[in-house]
């Protein structure tokens, strides 16, 4: 807790530092008014903690930041996402984006909401950007925004062109390829789905079970109950700890009795 409210002091004070000259002329007693550093500083402290309904209310109250305070933008998002306000999240996130400037949260949030509602030309454009943070960020590598993309081609019954975006995901991430593969051959109702998703858990490199549950769901969906039945059994006996395996049988068994 010390070392919190030590690093939160830091920040601040490097706020103070890194803000622009103009923000000391006639504006500088609004931006330094004791209530504005007190509710910024209690909003990030909350946010860190994961108060989340506090830090939106310390953070909504010192919205004078987001023209001068990369950190406030990025903070003040993600508490509107999780407090679940995403009307406001979106407004927000519309009005700091900008087109010279990479901000990973906002161009997901703006793009995702583009694609709820079916503008995927604009939803593309974001998703798009996402790709450029991997010059900057070698987690991302290409692979969030190629992902995104091959479901926006799916969404448009683009189906050559959805898998193909998918096969530019870089090679280490060569599993998570494989399972977008399926879901894509799901969505296409492709006839080799359950091939793949068998074949699939049962890799002998990387612990697939999980997707155990899913290959359950796709038989159900086809009426395939007996054969369900049977994935459950047999996953239960060979994973009998698994939560999800076992939320699978109650959920989706005594659904279908």
């Amino acid at each position: 807790m010390k070392v919190l409210i030590i690093k939160n002091y830091i920040t601040l004070f490097i706020l103070i530092l890194l803000l622009p000259t103009e923000v000391f002329s006639k504006d500088s007693e609004n931006y330094y008014k004791s209530d504005n550093i007190s509710n910024y500083f209690l909003g990030v402290v909350s946010a860190n903690q994961d108060y989340n309904s506090d830090a939106f209310k310390y953070l909504k109250k010192v919205q004078l930041l987001k023209n001068i305070h990369s950190q406030f933008n990025l903070e003040f998002l993600r508490t509107l996402v999780l407090v679940e306000k995403f009307e406001k999240a979106n407004s927000f996130a519309k009005d700091i984006w900008k087109e010279d400037e990479l901000f990973f949260e906002a161009d997901l949030l703006l793009g995702l909401n583009y694609f709820i509602n079916k503008d995927y030309i604009n939803a593309e454009k974001h998703f798009k950007r996402l790709n450029k943070l991997s010059r900057y960020n070698l987690i991302f590598d290409n692979f969030m925004g190629n992902i995104l993309i091959s479901w926006i081609k799916a969404s448009e019954g683009n189906k050559k062109e959805s898998f193909e975006v998918i096969e530019k995901i870089p090679k280490p991430y060569r599993h998570l390829t494989q399972t977008q593969n399926i879901f894509l051959e799901c969505y296409f109702d492709s006839s080799e789905t359950q091939k793949s998703f068998v074949n699939l858990i049962e890799d002998k490199e990387y612990n697939f079970s999980r997707y155990n549950f899913f290959l359950i769901n796709y038989l159900i969906s086809k009426n395939k109950i007996h054969e369900a039945e049977k994935v459950i059994q047999d996953s239960r006996k060979k994973y009998s700890s698994n939560i999800l395996l076992k939320q699978t049988e109650f959920f989706l068994l005594n659904d279908i009795k």
